[in-house]
Formats: C-alpha cells, sequence, structure tokens
C-alpha cells in the first residue's frame, strides 16, 4: 500500500512538473492563446492546491501580456486571499505591481482597486512582503499620492519623508521631494509666507537639485527654487525700503538690508534695483553684483584662451609622421615607454627655472 502511494505521488509531481514546463515554455516562446487553453485545462482536473496557484499565476502572466489586465488582476487577488500559504508572495506581488503600473501609465490611476483604501492596503502589503523589490518605492509614492488625493496631506507628507528615508537614492524619492516643496509652497501662501514652510521648501528643492542631474522634474525644481529666492529677496528688499520711508527712518538698517539682498540673492531682480539705491546711499560701496559680472567675464575671456591653446590643431609639419624624429626609443628606455616617443617639431619655449634656460643664459 505504501508503495502504491509512493508511486502515486510520483508520478503525480512528473504529471505536474510536466504541465509547468509545457506552460513555461510557451511563456517564454510568447503562444500566450496556449497557456491560457492548457491552463484552463489543467484546472478542470486539478486539486492539489499548491500546483492550482501554479496555473493560476501562469494564466495570469499570459493575460497581462495580451492586454487583459483587469482579468489577469483579479486572478492575483484571487491568489493573494485565498491561496496565500501556496504561493510565491513576492512573486505575485510584484505582477500585481507590473500590471497596476501599466494600468497608472496609462490612464494616471490603478482602477483595479474599489477605493483608494484598497488601493494603499495593496501598496503597504507589497512593502511589507518585498521591501526590497523593484516596486517598493514606487508603491510608497503612490501611498503619499493618494493620500493627498484623499486630502490627508499630513500622512501624505509622513509618506514622502519616510520614502527619502528609506529609499533615499530612488527616482522616486526625489518626486517625494518635489511634492513636499510643491505642499509647503503651497500652505506658505495659505498663511502669509510662513517661513518655515518657505525654509523646508528650499531645502528640499536645493537637495533634489544637487542629487538628480537628469531627473524629469529637474528644470521645474530649479524655476521654483528661483522663485522661492526672488520672494524672499523681495520681501528682504522691502523691509529697506520701510527703513528708507522718512517715517521710520533708518538709513543703517536698510543699508543692511539692502547688502544683505545683493549678497543672498544675487541672481535676482531685487538684486539689481537693491544694488542701484546702495549706491545712493553709500558712496564706499563698489558694486557686488557689478563686480562679479566682471569677474565672470574675465574668468570666461580666460578660459577661453586657455581652451584655445590646448585644442590648437598641430601644426602641418607635426602632422607628417614621416617627417618626425624620434626622441626616445622603448628599447632604450627601460621600460618605461611601449611605443616610441617623436618630436612634434613644435619648437616649444622653454620653461622657467629648468635646466634649459640656465643654460642658455649661461652661455650667454
Amino acid at each position: 500500500m505504501k508503495h502504491f502511494l509512493l508511486l502515486t505521488l510520483m508520478s503525480y509531481s512528473v504529471l505536474a512538473l510536466t504541465v509547468n514546463k509545457k506552460i513555461e515554455e510557451n511563456l517564454a516562446f510568447e503562444k500566450y492563446d496556449q497557456v491560457i487553453i492548457d491552463a484552463n485545462q489543467a484546472l478542470l482536473t486539478e486539486t492539489n492546491r499548491k500546483q492550482i496557484a501554479s496555473i493560476m499565476y501562469y494564466k495570469a502572466k499570459a493575460l497581462y501580456h495580451q492586454g487583459e489586465l483587469e482579468d489577469a488582476f483579479e486572478i492575483l487577488k484571487e491568489l493573494v486571499e485565498d491561496y496565500n500559504f501556496e504561493i510565491d508572495y513576492e512573486k505575485v506581488l510584484n505582477l500585481q505591481f507590473e500590471i497596476s503600473n501599466a494600468r497608472y501609465e496609462k490612464s494616471g490611476s490603478s482602477n483595479f482597486f474599489g477605493s483608494s483604501e484598497e488601493a494603499i492596503e495593496f501598496y503597504e502589503a507589497l512593502i511589507a512582503q518585498a521591501p526590497y523589490s523593484k516596486g517598493a518605492s514606487t508603491s510608497m509614492l503612490r501611498i503619499g499620492m493618494l493620500q493627498q488625493d484623499d486630502n490627508d496631506d499630513i500622512a501624505a507628507m509622513s509618506t514622502y519623508h519616510k520614502l527619502i528615508a528609506t529609499y533615499p537614492k530612488s527616482d522616486e524619492a526625489g518626486y517625494a521631494r518635489i511634492y513636499i516643496a510643491q505642499f509647503n509652497i503651497f500652505s506658505m501662501r495659505g498663511i502669509h509666507g510662513n517661513l518655515e514652510l518657505m525654509r523646508e521648501a528650499k531645502t528640499q528643492l536645493r537637495l533634489f537639485i544637487n542629487q538628480y542631474n537628469k531627473h524629469p522634474l529637474l528644470s521645474e525644481a530649479k524655476d521654483q527654487l528661483a522663485s522661492l529666492e526672488e520672494v524672499e529677496a523681495e520681501r528682504t528688499y522691502n523691509l529697506a525700503l520701510f527703513y528708507l520711508d522718512p517715517v521710520h527712518s533708518r538709513p543703517a538698517a536698510a543699508k543692511r538690508y539692502l547688502y544683505k539682498v545683493v549678497v543672498d540673492y544675487p541672481d535676482t531682480e531685487a538684486a539689481v534695483v537693491a544694488e542701484a539705491k546702495l549706491e545712493k546711499l553709500d558712496k564706499s560701496y563698489k558694486g557686488e553684483i557689478k563686480t562679479r559680472q566682471i569677474s565672470k567675464k574675465k574668468n570666461d575671456d580666460l578660459q577661453k584662451k586657455l581652451e584655445q591653446q590646448i585644442f590648437t590643431p598641430l601644426a602641418p609639419q607635426a602632422r607628417d609622421r614621416s617627417t618626425r624624429r624620434i626622441i626616445v626609443r622603448p628599447e632604450d628606455s627601460k621600460g618605461k615607454f611601449l611605443v616610441p616617443v617623436e618630436d612634434l617639431g613644435l619648437d616649444l619655449v622653454p620653461l622657467e627655472n629648468t635646466d634649459t634656460v640656465n643654460k642658455e643664459e649661461g652661455e650667454k
């Protein structure tokens, strides 16, 4: 009897492996219709729960590749709910995420879920079961976005901060920084320019700009940071105007605020008008912005000159290798050079403080 049971189990295992191998081969060759036919046929007679779960997973994968996203997702939901002890949880959740991501990219929302609460639960489950999977950081970003859609901004900001802390190098962390900055900018407008919110927004934008060179939102982040700089510069400039008013006349304080605008926000429009006022108030003022502009021009001219010297094309005599004189042969260099060193015939000027210069001076 035991021998018969063992043979039965062995034959069942061989049959299951054969079915799975056939389905996997058809998946690999993108024969999705055949996968669905074979899966449906196998499910009619299969009784082993682990094998049923495997076949259902294959079927969901085939349906996904055929574009039947809703049907594929429903099968995977059933696996998570009813076969959670028989499935590779991370593999199923990752495929669910991949499908929901495909729908999200098409329509801007994953409408497989009946509510945002259900969607958040799904993404939280994916993160909990597979915290280092490729979909984990995106899932956390989606949670924050869904919370914002539900007007739960406090929870959303907490999620974004957690995302930055957990996956600091991900592209999603960049989006989180931008969303935090945008939320603070929006909130700042509603409560008369709260400085704490402005500082937080500027911090997130600067960290974002320093970290990401090719992020889709890089240009927008730079514009937002420049806009905040302009707001701060204008506020500081207005304080200077306040102390220049005869009613509150304090010229020394006014000069300090004007100078702060010029030094701290040199690239703003407010800095230009602040400098003009400083020049009238303080005859000894030399002009920070003008000095920087002149210095920048000098540096640019010097850089251009150096580049011209470095990248100047070789003289005609230097291009003709047949006329070049070999200065050092590899066999005479004690292993220092692997190829001959040739004289380019450029008649270089001797460097200062060298033996060449000293010899020439001695000869004179």
